[in-house]
């Protein structure tokens, strides 16, 4: 391989390029998890517009150099860095508010998203966590809290823009490229070229109530039984979340069993007697209840934790000036989604499995999230994202403010795969595309169940070459 002439590339873009002896590379190729710091890529190249993204996938492809594409930098295997060039798309970032539309630029974090779109009456169903890429959320699906009352984040695409391998920028949308399009709505980030922008049919945006309720350790196999018959057949506008966690894992500690979410609209009689349904289905009252209402802005700023931030503040230290969220050390997640309630016999062993191998100062967490709704009434086929029969996701996570050595890497795999082959029996056979697992042998099935034969005809039509490689290709 030519070694590549970089300071061409600098002078052709208007965003800039950071090589391993620059003075800021270790900041440039950061990833929110500090995991995947042994990787250095050959360059970072910053695109600060459409035409950079186009000259860097030129140069990419001129000197045969693998490419990487990266937004809000949180895959959680790491697929947003590798040895070749990483393209950051996070300079463009515009939100505009067009004739009843919202186009957003690609590198858009959540933050900057929902914060744009303040006063304005609108708002797009997103995740929770504020530094997530807009364009990487949306590919992937987009599971949230408003997807039960709007569906994934992709139901709401319209529109996109792509730089394509062979350098070309299309538009698609329903009637432009629509396979393409088709394609864009589940089938995750960097397969078929760089989105560069995408435009979104908003929702509104009006106060939010939002309710915790927890129960202590003893209640957890009740609480997950009434949770899992209970919150995927909710009206729409309730969101609901049960996470059984251990901020530290060590022997005698006692997990927090706690069920939150989200009802749209100011506290009523309707949300109350669903509560009541369900702390009635528990057969014990909850140790601790909290509900109040707040504006869509003050919900969101609360379920990122950064209620006393600014908005500059509520981003990953190292990528701004006054950013002050912290990043990641470790985090490894397995999971599934669940298409019928898991009998008690599952329940027994789920927790058993979630309470088993011990790991002092280690945080570990078993959360389900519930679907339903909006989401489960668009036919599988209508777009690459094909999970919609489901009544809630369900997955283990093991995390570390840390980087860890070998052994307590190879003890957080241990846990996190005996619990997800406990699960597996009571599961689907479906994952979830956005949360990927390098351990999945059957992840086409996982990702795609039978979309995955026409997204590798689209990526035939579209990447004949294979330019976009990855762990996990198409």
């Amino acid at each position: 391989m030519i070694h590549p002439h970089w300071p061409a590339l600098r002078e052709a873009l208007s965003g800039r390029v950071v090589l391993p002896q620059d003075v800021d590379y270790d900041v440039a190729r950061a990833l929110q998890i500090a995991d995947f710091d042994r990787v250095r890529p050959q360059a970072v190249v910053y695109c600060a517009s459409e035409d950079d993204v186009r000259q860097a996938v030129g140069f990419a492809r001129g000197y045969g150099l693998e490419v990487h594409v990266r937004g809000g930098g949180h895959s959680l295997a790491g697929f947003s860095t590798g040895t070749g060039m990483v393209i950051d798309v996070t300079g463009i970032a515009h939100v505009v508010v067009e004739d009843g539309l919202v186009r957003v630029g690609a590198g858009t974090q959540t933050v900057d998203l929902h914060d744009a779109l303040r006063g304005s009456g609108l708002t797009l169903p997103s995740g929770l966590c504020p530094t997530v890429g807009v364009a990487g959320l949306t590919l992937g699906g987009g599971v949230g809290p408003w997807t039960r009352a709007y569906g994934v984040t992709s139901d709401r695409l319209r529109a996109a823009r792509v730089v394509l391998a062979d350098g070309r920028v299309v538009a698609c949308d329903e009637h432009r490229e629509s396979e393409l399009f088709w394609a864009l709505r589940g089938a995750g980030p960097g397969f078929f070229g760089v989105v560069t922008e995408l435009t979104f049919d908003p929702v509104p945006a009006g106060d939010i109530t939002t309710f915790l309720l927890t129960w202590p350790w003893a209640q957890a196999a009740r609480v997950l039984d009434a949770w899992q018959r209970w919150a995927p057949h909710a009206p729409d506008e309730l969101a609901s979340s049960l996470r059984i966690a251990l901020e530290d894992a060590a022997p005698g500690q006692e997990a927090a069993v706690c069920v939150s979410g989200t009802w749209l609209g100011p506290t009523s009689p309707r949300l109350q007697a669903e509560l009541d349904q369900l702390v009635a289905r528990v057969g014990a009252e909850p140790a601790n209840s909290v509900v109040f209402t707040k504006s869509h802005w003050e919900t969101m700023l609360f379920f990122f934790g950064c209620e006393d931030l600014t908005v500059a503040q509520a981003h990953r230290e190292g990528t701004g000036p006054q950013a002050a969220l912290p990043r990641d050390g470790f985090v490894l997640t397995r999971g599934h989604f669940v298409t019928d309630p898991i009998p008690p016999e599952g329940i027994a062993d789920l927790l058993a499995a979630f309470d088993s191998h011990r790991q002092t100062g280690r945080l570990r967490s078993l959360e389900f999230g519930a679907m339903g709704g909006a989401c489960n009434r668009v036919a599988p086929d209508a777009t690459a994202f094909v999970h919609r029969d489901t009544l809630f996701f369900g997955g283990f996570s093991a995390e570390d403010t840390a980087d860890l050595d070998e052994d307590a890497r190879h003890s957080a795999q241990h846990w996190t795969d005996t619990c997800r082959s406990t699960l597996r029996p009571y599961a689907s056979a479906h994952s979830y595309q956005n949360s990927p697992d390098t351990q999945l042998t059957n992840w086409r099935t996982a990702y795609y169940g039978d979309n995955h034969p026409r997204l590798a005809q689209a990526r035939q039509t579209y990447d004949p070459d294979r330019f976009f490689q990855g762990a996990r290709s198409i």
